[in-house]
């Protein structure tokens, strides 16, 4: 008999969860597992990247509005998930650390096994009433399972009284799809005499792209050239970065790309990938920037060192601006060591498994 799955999840947005959630529910066992997405809100581009087989439920008809956890916060877990959720599943992840482990937690655990993924390195503590409730839910899942050690072990740091059960489960990325959709042509001209740098990410705060501008400009007022970069997302701070891009004069050295629901066309045909993430879970952009055979230049956050192992596929540096503009200068003025850690790259891309990761959370669903 199949054993039925529910993923509980904010919205089917363009952020690395979403597109995760999507790779792994394609892969899992269809014979073997009944397997429901339910979002809080209908919204997001990954919902029509989710397989026929897979069952789609969500609550508000909508896109988020605001203050929404605000008010969420003002009713209990328990008639939260029964207003929400409604029904119980064998199996019930909330595949995000926000509002949907709040109201998960709700759920009675007689009869289901509830577990709550966290991909970050920070818990949001807003949805919760209280330091003692976001305890309460967080002991109330049969298992807490990390996208990195790093950001288990990040966890356990910030709470080190949380009497949980943990695990670690990497992503599950599709492969296959990610290499044939980089054959697609872009509609931009590269200059292949200059070092291409690249970043794609919403553009919000904790992706550090304004300090990135910051970077760029201090970069070009020091006469380091020989660089074009390539920003790749949308979001609430686009106007934040245009304006810096007009106070350093960055109009012929920036290109703001928009939203594109293919990325992969445009890693990795680039030189280099630069994140300068405040915070991260185990990054999707990143991996993929390594799937892909291309560098990657890192502040410190969680699963990189991870992602990159011994390769010396990336360089991880301190995650503050300095250490940052420091590194980024050293490569766009020694270009072969950007081509070395190119190579590793290659020889990284092998490393992810998407058998490895599949048996990881089976193991996780059943218990072992």
């Amino acid at each position: 008999m199949k054993k039925s799955i529910l993923f509980f999840i904010f919205d089917m947005g363009n952020g690395g969860a979403e597109k995760v959630l999507t790779s792994l529910v394609t892969f899992l066992d269809p014979e073997k597992y009944d397997i429901t997405v339910q979002t809080l809100f209908d919204y997001g581009v990954n919902r029509k990247f989710l397989p026929k087989h897979v069952k789609y439920r969500t609550f508000f008809h909508h896109r988020r509005f605001p203050a929404v956890t605000y008010v969420l916060r003002m009713f209990s877990p328990e008639f939260l998930f029964k207003t929400i959720i409604r029904r119980k599943y064998d199996v019930m992840i909330a595949y995000l650390e926000n509002i949907t482990t709040r109201i998960m937690s709700g759920c009675p655990r007689e009869g289901v096994r509830k577990i709550a993924w966290v991909h970050n390195q920070r818990i949001n503590p807003i949805p919760y009433r209280s330091d003692e409730e976001q305890r309460r839910a967080y002991e109330s899942f049969d298992k807490v399972v990390f996208v990195s050690e790093y950001a288990r072990q990040a966890f356990k740091k910030n709470f080190p009284t949380y009497n949980i059960d943990t695990a670690v489960v990497y992503n599950t990325l599709d492969i296959d799809m990610i290499k044939r959709l980089a054959n697609e042509e872009i509609d931009i001209k590269l200059d292949k005499n200059i070092i291409n740098l690249f970043s794609v990410g919403r553009l919000i705060e904790n992706k550090g792209y304004v300090r990135l501008m910051d970077i760029l400009g201090r970069l070009k007022n020091d006469g380091v050239d020989g660089w074009h970069f390539y920003l790749l997302g949308e979001g609430v701070q686009r106007p934040e970065i245009e304006a810096k891009i007009n106070q350093y004069g960055l109009e012929n050295n920036v290109t703001l790309l928009g939203f594109e629901v293919n990325p992969h066309k445009y890693v990795s045909r680039m030189d280099l990938f630069v994140c300068s993430s405040l915070v991260e879970g185990y990054s999707t952009a990143v991996t993929e920037s390594v799937i892909h055979g291309v560098p990657v230049l890192t502040t410190e956050c969680s699963g990189m060192s991870e992602i990159f192992g011994e390769s010396g596929c990336g360089i991880i540096v301190d995650n503050n601006t300095e250490a940052l503009y420091d590194a980024l200068k050293k490569l766009l003025l020694a270009p072969r060591k950007i081509q070395e850690m190119r190579q590793n790259a290659i020889n990284r891309s092998g490393f992810f498994s998407r058998e490895a990761t599949l048996k990881q959370f089976e193991q996780v669903v059943e218990g072992e």
